[in-house]
């Protein structure tokens, strides 16, 4: 019997590019396999909180002050949020919205099956679950419900074996189970005491056209200009602030200007840099598809660029939440693009110009039919 309707729990309104591409990529992941696939709208106010407060009061101090150098950037963060939930709204298919855990249960039977997943739904470190215990994970692990239940592409990130043997007794209920990084699926195997898939990141089951037919349809036009390179990091105002004269270099080498998206920093703006913060998710996938090269830090910027067909420097200092962009890169073949951090893609640019495209057809190939041979068997019954 093949079921036929899907409810999907996961990270699906993070003001995070990849939290929100992945979402829809699981989404679209599922409909190919002919079945209605709808995200579980689950939006905790803990959560919504944490994206949608500009200057977050309850956090550290540390995160107050930078929170507080970016009140001249207001305006393009309000942009960037208001583009961030118009995409959440156009592109998912939602259910209603429900802020408590204890009102899932009116989903408990509303599908036939539920999927966890992906993101690092599984890490109880990730800013989702700040400031929370365990049980903030529950809705996560399908708890509501007594369904048929399956895991696709989730990850701890770098959560220790003992950390991950408070979730077993949860995961020991699912039907199958999968994990993004081949470290993880080997560790939650292990302790779960069955096969743990390792598949890829939805956002590489989706092709190249197909996103640029997504963004095509729901980009706002951006002033940026017509030839450029992408910087995108994730590194606070402090550490750009610190790396701005080797933004500039980037410039200089290439000469032409820097686009520089990083939404947690103040930074300033001239002909040499120009602020790609206000970017939401269709806007994101344009300005990657449309730059010359991109030198990133982030897991998704890393694979948008790959699956994309933009030449990329994927900075890595090989510890840590680095460690993920670097096994995908080794699987795809495209480990030749890690540096290890933006002084290594400084002297790359230098010493060899812009790297060339990565052809990730054939590696790609083989994996996403596994990850799609994964899909297709949990729908099976």
């Amino acid at each position: 019997m093949r079921l036929s309707s899907v409810g999907i729990v996961t990270y699906h309104a993070a003001y995070n590019f990849g939290s929100v591409l992945q979402a829809l990529g699981t989404q679209i992941a599922f409909e190919k396999h002919g079945c209605s696939a709808s995200i579980i709208n689950y939006r905790p106010s803990g959560q919504r909180a944490f994206y949608e407060t500009l200057y977050r009061t309850n956090r550290s101090l540390k995160t107050l002050i930078n929170d507080l150098s970016l009140i001249s950037v207001k305006s393009d963060r309000l942009l960037r949020a208001e583009r961030f939930e118009r995409f959440i709204n156009q592109q998912l298919n939602l259910t209603e919205c429900v802020e408590k855990a204890s009102d899932l249960g009116k989903f408990a039977d509303s599908f036939d099956i539920y999927v966890s997943g992906s993101d690092q739904i599984l890490n109880i470190h990730s800013n989702e679950y700040s400031g929370s215990d365990w049980d903030a994970m529950k809705p996560y692990l399908l708890d509501f419900t007594n369904r048929r239940k399956v895991s696709y592409a989730s990850s701890p990130a770098n959560m220790t074996r003992d950390e991950i043997k408070h979730i077993v007794p949860d995961l020991q209920k699912f039907t199958m189970l999968s994990a993004r990084e081949q470290d993880a699926a080997e560790m939650i195997g292990q302790l779960v005491g069955r096969p743990c898939a390792n598949v890829l990141d939805p956002t590489l089951l989706v092709g190249a056209d197909s996103w640029r037919r997504i963004a095509t349809r729901a980009a706002d036009e951006m002033n940026l200009p017509k030839k450029y390179a992408l910087i995108y990091s994730l590194n606070g105002t402090k550490t750009v602030m610190q790396q701005y004269s080797l933004y500039r270099r980037v410039s200089d080498i290439l000469n032409m200007p820097v686009v520089l998206i990083a939404p947690f920093a103040w930074f300033p703006t001239n002909k040499h840099i120009v602020d790609g913060r206000a970017a939401g998710p269709a806007e994101f996938i344009n300005i990657i598809d449309h730059a010359i090269v991109v030198i990133t830090d982030s897991y998704h910027g890393t694979l948008f660029s790959m699956n994309l067909g933009t030449p990329f420097l994927s900075m890595s200092n090989g510890k840590g939440s680095s460690t993920r962009k670097d096994q995908v890169l080794h699987r795809m073949q495209a480990s030749e693009s890690i540096v290890k951090g933006i002084e290594d893609a400084v002297h790359y640019l230098e010493r060899s110009g812009i790297p060339s495209v990565h052809d990730i057809t054939k590696p790609l190939a083989g994996v996403r039919q596994f990850s799609k041979d994964y899909i297709a068997h949990t729908l099976d019954f």
